[in-house]
């Protein structure tokens, strides 16, 4: 136990080294290459960050899916975007529509949020370890992992009502890829189902659920005979679903794989080293094959590879991560177009994409207005590729000193879920809260829609049937 003790510290203790020494070199590289006076304290960003991190992260012992994918998140945000902005020449889409008189009001919004965001993840951990605390004073011996074995009929009728769709709408199957099929890849920027809403989540709800059905027969095999070929199985079917994607998002295979990544930990405890070494080499290869798809839609990935430069990774970068122009251009499109901000707009955000309420939310809301300053009112049909970050979502609608309240709730649910995947005696909600928790997490300078859609559109349905469909528990 001793020994446990000592590896999760040093592990703690090398992560606050090396985002501290990234952020040192991250400042040294700012400092060094600005050029423009506008930008002269953008080092800032990167310093602030790695100086929180060493002091704030000393208490965190055991990262979940949702933590972990949110320090990536941040990780790029604040570190690794800063200096490619600048060595890029300032060079972003953005960047050439917004006043910079507005830069230092966008670099304090960031810190504070920045704080806010450290300080939340703080205070959370500490809750949720006294949860726990609480909870285990009494247990004797240690937590006993208990996995359910969903009803094989509630799984097969799931099957055979996504065959109907499927038959009846062939043009769903259009919706996903291989990732290794170059020619078939076509990663869109607007939100566009081929075939109907009902039977795309119909299809995508019983790949979950069949996944976690099949990882848990083999599992159960494996825990039964420990013979080799089970695991490699039980391994083989949690992976698999995850190789073909939604051609909408590269997070739709990103995100089981994490899942994946943290159940796999759960269960098979004493192989937890070659199972992350494993996965974060596969999700490495799989996200960097996509993303040069995506943004270069070549047919092979060398020659994405060869164009990309600064430049269009500053762009890239900054348009997924919520670099210091969408801020900046954030807080000008709440002084254009503020007026147009309203309890309809808040309702519109907060149910426009969920499953069952979107048709009656589905007017104006901050997204489209936020694109209607970058792009023009009405471009591309109301469809823009510019994701509205969490701090300028909660600027509109709060202010400055109130605009992380969207943030807060965030990493709240996150961290919540993370508890559940961690003490939870049950594999398929494991895989559930897990999978939700990195999409939540790593969807932190991005959006708070990505917490609607992902609770109502894919939570809430999965848990139910789940739950409807638990066949019985088996101690190991």
């Amino acid at each position: 136990m001793a020994d446990k003790i000592t590896i999760i510290h040093k592990s703690n203790f090398r992560y606050r080294l090396f985002i501290l020494v990234s952020s040192i070199l991250s400042t040294l590289i700012s400092v060094v290459f600005t050029k423009n006076s506008n930008f002269i304290y953008l080092f800032v960003i990167p310093f602030s960050y790695g100086i929180l991190t060493w002091f704030l992260a000393k208490s965190i012992k055991d990262i979940g899916p949702g933590l972990l994918m949110m320090f990536i998140a941040l990780f790029v945000r604040y570190i690794v975007f800063v200096p490619i902005f600048i060595i890029s020449g300032y060079n972003t889409y953005i960047y050439n529509n917004y006043p910079v008189n507005l830069f230092g009001e966008s670099m304090l919004l960031m810190i504070y949020e920045m704080i806010v965001i450290m300080v939340s993840v703080y205070l959370y951990d500490l809750y949720f370890k006294k949860k726990e605390f609480i909870k285990n004073r009494f247990r004797k011996n240690e937590l006993v992992f208990l996995y359910s074995i969903p009803n094989s009929f509630g799984i097969i009728l799931m099957v055979i009502i996504s065959l109907i769709f499927i038959y009846k709408e062939p043009a769903l199957l259009n919706n996903y890829s291989f990732f290794l099929s170059p020619s078939e890849i076509k990663i869109i920027d607007v939100d566009i189902i081929s075939g109907s809403k009902v039977g795309d989540s119909i299809i995508w709800w019983t790949k979950l659920l069949v996944t976690i059905y099949l990882f848990s027969y083999f599992y159960k095999k494996y825990i039964l005979s420990n013979k080799e070929i089970y695991f490699i199985l039980s391994i083989i079917f949690l992976i698999l679903p995850s190789l073909f994607f939604d051609q909408r998002s590269r997070m739709s295979m990103l995100l089981p794989l994490v899942s994946s990544l943290f159940l796999l930990r759960i269960v098979y405890k004493k192989r937890k080293k070659i199972i992350t070494s494993f996965f974060l080499i596969m999700i490495t290869i799989n996200m960097s094959i996509l993303t040069a798809y995506k943004n270069f839609g070549g047919s092979t990935v060398s020659t994405a590879v060869d164009v990309l430069g600064f430049d269009q990774l500053s762009d890239l970068l900054n348009m997924y991560f919520a670099g210091v122009p969408n801020i900046t251009a954030g807080i000008n499109a709440k002084m254009v177009f503020g007026s147009h901000l309203s309890l309809n707009t808040f309702l519109n955000d907060l149910f426009g994409y969920t499953m069952g309420l979107a048709k009656n939310f589905d007017g104006y809301n901050s997204t489209k207005l936020y694109g209607d300053f970058l792009y023009g009112y009405g471009f591309n049909n109301g469809f823009y590729d510019q994701i509205l970050p969490t701090i300028i979502h909660g600027y509109f609608y709060f202010g400055f000193l109130l605009s992380p309240i969207f943030t807060i709730i965030m990493i709240f649910s996150f961290m919540y879920f993370d508890h559940v995947t961690k003490t939870t005696k049950r594999l398929d909600y494991a895989f559930i809260f897990a999978m939700v928790s990195a999409i939540v997490g790593f969807a932190i300078p991005a959006g708070f829609y990505h917490l609607t859609i992902n609770v109502m559109n894919i939570l809430v349905p999965v848990l139910i049937f789940m739950y409807l469909n638990g066949k019985k528990i088996i101690q190991n």
